[in-house]
């Protein structure tokens, strides 16, 4: 079953400036795709169309073959959750407290989050590393410790379809795979995950498919190894780049083959 359908998706914040035009693409149910282009792009655009945060001024949006202006709020915060790249909290909240925010839309209004409740946000945290912090609050976090508490909050929503956007920004190179085994695992319970990140490396480690998105068109849509061409890459970075497939899934390397992208 496809998760998302997008068609002919067309947006702009200014007259006669278009953020998107005419950007279509399909996810499948269990699928992971990743978005790449460069800043200002319409990536973060795109994920807000999801969650009707936006309005498309043309085009369809579908999920799970039903028109998205047919879901309730309700509805759509048990299908989407969005992790943010920057998330303003305004009161100081635990861990704990922020991630039990996920389970809201469980919840009955004025409703205290119960046991269930606990448990599925302990699990979020346990899954990110995050769960010797619980009792801290997010004003003392780092920015990557924010980033994977921002992620749990997400899990614990359990939603059908996770919505990233670059979830790798702010993160070491060990939590940098934390969170691409992540993906992987949800992936392996059948969840539908789309991300934006500007490391194609990365991408071509869990994704099935890829979007590349440049001055809000899409340049390139389809399976890793379709996509991962190097004049593609190229000419969406600026730089020349190789790409080196041997080893199964792409490898991105600057021209002179001794940086990794």
């Amino acid at each position: 079953m496809r998760a998302l359908c997008a068609s002919n998706l067309f947006f702009s914040y200014e007259k006669d400036r278009p953020v998107l035009q005419d950007l279509s693409l399909e996810v499948r149910e269990g699928e992971i795709l990743a978005i790449l282009g460069p800043n200002g792009s319409g990536k973060t655009t795109f994920l807000h169309l999801l969650l009707r945060e936006l309005r498309p001024e043309g085009g369809d949006i579908y999920f799970f073959e039903r028109p998205a202006s047919s879901y309730s709020r309700k509805e759509l915060s048990l299908i989407l959750a969005l992790a943010r790249q920057e998330e303003r909290v305004a009161f100081q909240f635990t861990v704990l407290e922020y991630v039990l925010m996920g389970r809201a839309p469980y919840l009955r209004p004025l409703e205290a989050p119960g046991k269930k409740d606990l448990e599925v946000a302990f699990e979020a945290l346990k899954a990110t590393g995050m769960e010797s912090l619980y009792n801290r609050y997010l004003t003392a976090l780092s920015g990557g410790e924010r980033q994977l508490v921002i992620i749990a909050r997400t899990i614990a929503q359990n939603p059908r379809i996770f919505l990233l956007d670059e979830p790798l920004a702010h993160l070491d190179l060990k939590n940098q795979k934390r969170l691409l085994d992540i993906l992987l695992d949800l992936k392996k319970r059948g969840k539908t995950i789309v991300f934006t990140t500007h490391d194609p490396n990365s991408a071509a480690l869990v994704a099935d498919r890829v979007l590349i998105i440049s001055n809000g068109k899409s340049l390139a849509f389809g399976e890793v190894r379709q996509v991962f061409q190097r004049e593609v890459l190229s000419a969406v970075y600026g730089v020349k780049l190789e790409v080196d497939s041997k080893s199964g899934r792409p490898l991105i390397y600057l021209e002179n083959g001794t940086s990794r992208v």
